[in-house]
């Protein structure tokens, strides 16, 4: 689902989120680590910033500054984009989210491939290139905190049978009325629940940016989409 430029408005380095094996034979966890590499490019950083201080205040005029001209277009026009961003408030959140989350250069997740595009939040634009047994039966999702407690039941007063750290977790979804905990198979053949602020899918939204026309310009806000394999 793409809004406006696909605005119908990915730590360590991506191979560092590998499985290894230990000494005993045993498999070491399946881990992405937080990272932002948009602070080496002082420009795009000062572009987010001022599209996050636009996010908080719900300034549609003051996002459409930065976002890729040629994107209007593709995406309905301006009007649509004005039309979706004044709907539901979670897109706001969603894109604040995205905005605060770190993030990775790539040139094979971006809206074009081959070119050089900083994509948010890091669990999309930094996650590993994992072996094909590891994606099985779909892609892990990413634990975001440390020492993240895993419960026995979706509540806050359940048993923790677990922490985890920057994990990688199969996922069947969230879970709830309000959609609150998402529910995740251990290692040990378990099922336990983490909740919603300390775990992402990787096909949630995400944002990419690229230097277009001397400037960087957010060229995308998307989702429901496989991060490929990066180079």
């Amino acid at each position: 689902m793409a809004i406006g430029i696909a605005l119908v408005l990915q730590v360590v380095g991506a191979s560092s989120a590998s499985r290894r094996s230990t000494e005993q034979g045993r498999s070491e966890p399946l881990r992405l680590l937080p990272t932002d590499e948009a602070n080496s490019e002082p420009a795009l950083s000062s572009v987010r910033a001022a599209m996050l201080d636009a996010v908080n205040k719900h300034d549609i005029d003051a996002l459409a500054r930065n976002l890729e001209p040629a994107g209007w277009e593709a995406f309905g026009g301006i009007e649509n984009v004005r039309a979706t961003l004044g709907g539901p408030t979670e897109l706001w959140d969603e894109f604040k989210y995205v905005l605060t989350h770190g993030g990775a250069f790539t040139t094979t997740r971006g809206r074009v491939r081959g070119r050089r595009e900083f994509c948010a939040p890091y669990v999309y634009g930094a996650y590993p290139n994992l072996p094909d047994e590891a994606l099985d039966p779909s892609f892990p999702w990413a634990i975001t905190g440390r020492n993240v407690r895993v419960r026995a039941r979706p509540m806050a007063t359940a048993p923790v049978i677990r922490r985890l750290s920057y994990d990688l977790v199969q996922s069947d979804g969230y879970v709830g009325g309000d959609a609150s905990w998402a529910v995740v198979s251990l290692a040990n053949g378990r099922q336990g629940y983490v909740a919603r602020a300390y775990i992402r899918s990787p096909t949630d939204y995400h944002a990419c940016f690229a230097h277009v026309s001397g400037r960087w310009m957010l060229v995308e806000l998307d989702r429901d989409r496989e991060p490929e394999r990066d180079r």
